[in-house]
């Protein structure tokens, strides 16, 4: 392991430069603590369960019960697949504790403040899931008959 600076700790914390989840010498996963640089007392069978145990305390740190979600709803025609290759992007990153500012159209100098959005990963910000489903317009239009329906 890596050793760190104060400085350094303070930024970049006590993890491994390779990352926070390794195998335990009895033979199980484990997640060394950003904090002291120690393993957290859970173990794990697999890689891929302390990565969800990882991801579930950082859930739990950063949002109760007591808090809402928005459940936000896009319809939109992404044929290169532009715009979820950006929300990804913005999870992977802000749901690894970094906050960030995302400008549209930097270039645009004009009415520039309107375009710049603060996404607070080490804070509140958090997207906990992105799906994508290619739906057809026939199939939109028995969604949107069985929405009415349920409406009356």
């Amino acid at each position: 392991m890596k050793t760190f600076s104060k400085l350094e700790n303070k930024i970049f914390g006590m993890c491994p430069t390779e990352g926070c989840i390794k195998k335990k010498s009895n033979g199980k996963w484990g997640i060394i603590s950003n904090k002291t640089g120690k393993f957290w007392n859970a173990n794990y069978d697999s890689e891929e369960e302390a990565h969800k145990g990882l991801e579930a305390y950082f859930v739990n740190k950063t949002f109760s019960s007591k808090d809402e979600m928005d459940l936000i709803t896009i319809e939109c025609n992404d044929t290169e697949g532009s715009l979820l290759k950006l929300l990804k992007c913005i999870q992977e990153c802000g749901n690894a504790g970094h906050s960030f500012t995302i400008v549209v159209d930097p270039e645009e100098i004009e009415n520039l403040d309107k375009r710049k959005f603060g996404w607070d990963g080490d804070g509140s910000d958090k997207i906990m899931n992105i799906e994508s489903t290619k739906i057809n317009s026939e199939s939109k239009f028995k969604v949107g008959n069985m929405r009415m329906k349920m409406n009356w």
